[in-house]
């Protein structure tokens, strides 16, 4: 008898280490959140902020946030998800995947859930499928070749799901790239430091103006005349004082929402190369198995596929079957969390 044992899986050890969508996704979603709170828009962005000299700054910021606006449309998050079911209940059970990347993430986990777990349940009941009284060996053999590659059979399903994979990394490709250049795009602007420098100064000018505006109306109510200020020169200098403070706040409103933007932004970047790399192992995963069933009823005999002790080691079945469940319920904790889970 032939001595047969395969190659084990990518990452044997527990892919609830590796296999964790959720840390990603939170980190991705709460850069599109922080980013959402700078207006996409010209005319909104210096009404909240206040006009700089630096106009073509400005209108770089601009566009980078509005494209990083239409990044985080096309991802997606929970809250869309939620609208989208309401309105197309079948949209996760679908044949087709959706068309945001959130939700299309939730329905590979769902696909990935189905397949995994069929993997599993199919291995751990071979010991049932291959009694003897199943039939004799060339009737067991050819029972395990259809469960391994007939048309409802582990190997079509496994290369099935191993291609909406790759699908999902082709479309998740393009968004690290598209948003690292509006990070640095917003990051060569001066609109920051000259933000941080004027409130500074505009500080300064105001606990000046401030006590002369004091000075002033002490000597307005003073006892002699001549001495006291214009209403004119009142006036003029307390709406001084207003306008400042009033670009104070816009200034420091600019410098908190962005305070947090490049941390977030490179933690985004992060978890979509970490999303990619733990796709890219399961990937390996489903055509890994898909090879090794495809092989082993390739190379043996019917002696050998009809016997579950020479299967089960030449297969390593008991850690075969653990890694696929597991699996089963990295993608299953997804997809429990994957209404709430925005942060």
């Amino acid at each position: 008898m032939i001595a047969l044992t395969l190659p084990a899986p990518a990452q044997r050890e527990d892919p609830g280490t590796w296999f964790q969508l959720v840390p990603d996704c939170s980190q991705i979603l709460a850069f599109f959140e922080e980013a959402a709170s700078i207006p996409a828009d010209q005319a909104t962005f210096i009404a909240r902020y206040g006009s700089f000299d630096n106009s073509s700054d400005v209108t770089r910021l601009v566009a980078a946030i509005a494209d990083i606006a239409s990044a985080a449309a096309a991802f997606g998050s929970p809250a869309s998800l939620k609208a989208a079911l309401v309105t197309n209940p079948s949209l996760l059970t679908s044949n087709t995947p959706p068309s945001e990347i959130y939700a299309r993430i939730v329905w590979l986990c769902s696909q990935i859930q189905t397949t995994a777990s069929t993997v599993s349940f199919t291995l751990d009941s071979l010991a049932l499928q291959l009694q003897p009284r199943s039939g004799d060996a060339a009737h067991r053999a050819m029972l395990l070749d259809q469960l391994f590659n007939g048309n409802a059979g582990l190997v079509k399903a496994a290369l099935q799901t191993a291609t909406q994979v790759s699908d999902l990394r082709n479309k998740l490709a393009a968004f690290g790239p598209r948003l690292q250049a509006d990070q640095q795009s917003i990051a060569a602007t001066s609109l920051a430091n000259d933000a941080n420098q004027q409130i500074g100064a505009l500080q300064g000018a105001l606990t000046r103006a401030s006590a002369q505006l004091a000075e002033m109306h002490k000597k307005a109510t003073g006892w002699n005349p001549l001495d006291r200020p214009k209403p004119e020169a009142l006036a003029q200098l307390q709406d001084d004082l207003n306008s400042r403070t009033k670009l104070l706040a816009a200034r420091k409103q600019f410098t908190h929402d962005l305070g947090d933007f490049f941390p977030l932004a490179n933690n985004a970047l992060t978890a979509f190369i970490d999303m990619d790399s733990r796709l890219a192992l399961l990937q390996d995963s489903l055509t890994g198995v898909a090879s090794e069933l495809s092989e082993i009823t390739r190379i043996s005999n019917k002696d050998q596929l009809s016997d579950i002790t020479w299967l089960s080691k030449a297969l390593g079945l008991p850690a075969r079957i653990t890694f696929w469940k597991a699996v089963t319920a990295a993608s299953q904790q997804f997809m429990q969390t994957s209404l709430t889970s925005n942060s």
